[in-house]
């Protein structure tokens, strides 16, 4: 039986060998003390070096951590340095690893430098990002805006970043550009209508003609903003309805906006006939709306003559409402 296992081992090992291209032959001539002997300094070195490396990696921790405590800032103005010393941590251990297991020492600072390059294009964004959430907040912009800026932003420092990694590594960057190039012209023809609404959007963000809740009327639709999107501007009728405006039609089209001041005047025709007299129409229309209280009375509303029609007098009732009224305004004229 032991015969049997040690004639199974032979034929197993003979195998192995023949499928890597060696022969039984070569296993003998194999100096296996000098390849235990290096693998063991190649350990012992590996080993010196990441401990090097963690206890630098350790050291440099607790003293940002002291440096921290003692300006007393914020926290998230360091935690881009705590990533980034994670970051070297790493990048270290890889490349002693790499060197250890005889990479070619042109292919480890290759991967060295798209590291230096993806860490330095990091710590861009995030310091970026940090100074544009600022600024945005300072100017009051809305956050649709502010969150469209960010991923812009975002986009072309990773875009950025990855060009830089890559060209490290040889990568004809310039071809892959102008490939880019070629697909964003052919996509911009082809969503032309898109693209004019996404930048239209852009431009009633910034400008901010109307905000959400206000009573608007843009062409002949009037309604409520519940929503501003980047590609449409959606409105609630009075009848509960909603339309979907695109942005390019709302920025085209003249806009009113009926709250957007604290106070709006509207204007009745009532109509009267020649027998009738001005005066006692004007205390009786005068007695309605001092009873009437929907609309506001001060300033105080005022009654006019408008014009003298073929069948009659045309009196002009004018009146102001609040915002919050603005969507009763039909009814309050028929009452």
């Amino acid at each position: 039986m032991s015969q049997f296992i040690q004639q199974l081992h032979q034929a197993f090992t003979d195998s192995l060998l023949y499928s890597v291209g060696a022969s039984p032959l070569h296993l003998q001539q194999i100096d296996w003390a000098k390849i235990g002997g290096v693998l063991l300094s190649q350990l012992v070195v590996s080993l010196v070096l990441l401990s090097f490396v963690g206890v630098l990696y350790i050291g440099l921790r607790r003293g940002l951590h002291l440096l921290e405590q003692r300006l007393h800032l914020a926290s998230e103005w360091f935690s881009p340095i705590h990533q980034a010393l994670r970051f070297f941590a790493l990048l270290s251990t890889m490349i002693v690893v790499l060197s250890q297991l005889g990479i070619a020492a042109e292919s480890v600072q290759a991967i060295a430098r798209a590291a230096v390059a993806a860490l330095v294009f990091y710590v861009f964004w995030v310091i970026t990002l940090r100074f544009l959430s600022r600024a945005l907040r300072r100017f009051q912009l809305e956050q649709a805006i502010h969150q469209l800026l960010r991923n812009i932003l975002s986009v072309m420092i990773v875009l950025l970043g990855f060009a830089a990694v890559l060209a490290q590594f040889g990568v004809n960057i310039v071809s892959i550009i102008a490939g880019l190039g070629i697909v964003g012209l052919a996509v911009g023809f082809a969503a032309q209508s898109t693209l004019a609404n996404f930048i239209a959007g852009i431009t009633i963000l910034i400008e901010r003609p109307f905000r959400i809740g206000d009573w608007v009327r843009i062409s002949n639709n009037e309604g409520k903003i519940i929503r501003i999107a980047l590609r449409t501007t959606h409105l609630k009728t009075r009848d509960n309805i909603s339309v979907i405006i695109p942005n390019q039609t709302v920025a085209t089209s003249v806009l009113v906006n009926l709250t957007a001041r604290p106070l709006s005047r509207f204007d009745i025709e009532c109509r009267i006939g020649y027998a009738e007299s001005v005066t006692q129409a004007r205390e009786v229309i005068s007695a309605r709306l001092a009873n009437f209280d929907r609309i506001l009375h001060t300033p105080e509303p005022m009654i006019t003559t408008k014009a003298l029609a073929d069948s009659g007098v045309t009196l002009l009732v004018r009146f102001w409402l609040s915002p919050e009224l603005i969507a009763q305004l039909p009814m309050i004229c028929e009452q």
